[in-house]
Parts: structure tokens; C-alpha cells; sequence
């Protein structure tokens, strides 16, 4: 993909709208990002953090749970 430092966390932090670009324009479709309804713009693109926190104590298992029941 490219040595350290060669900005490939930054492109995608930039495509997934956590940083926006300080100069130039990024495009999904030949439309900026800047421009897509959000709502729209969600059913494109999905995005997962590599690292995430729970700051609550459930297991796995009943997180999983919990998905389970909304989707009934």
C-alpha cells in the first residue's frame, strides 16, 4: 500500500469524513463529499473503527443480544 508516512490513514480518514482536506476536494461518484445528504451518503459507504471502547460492561454475547432483539 505505500511506506509510513506516505498518508494512507489520512486518505481515508478524508473518505470516510473524519478529516475533512484542507485544500483540493474529495468525490464519491464525481459528487465532493461535501455535498451528499447525509442520509445518502450512509447507504454508499459503511465505516468501522479499527479500535473502539465500550464504556459500559456487557459481554460480546449480549451486545449481540441486544442487535438480535431491535431486529425482530
Amino acid at each position: 500500500m505505500g511506506p509510513n508516512g506516505a498518508g494512507k490513514s489520512t486518505l481515508l480518514r478524508i473518505l470516510t469524513g473524519f478529516l475533512k482536506p484542507h485544500t483540493g476536494d474529495c468525490l464519491l461518484e464525481g459528487k465532493s463529499l461535501a455535498t451528499w445528504d447525509i442520509n445518502k451518503l450512509s447507504r454508499k459507504r459503511a465505516v468501522m473503527r479499527q479500535h473502539h471502547q465500550l464504556n459500559f460492561p456487557f459481554t460480546v454475547e449480549e451486545i449481540v443480544a441486544m442487535g438480535n432483539l431491535s431486529s425482530g
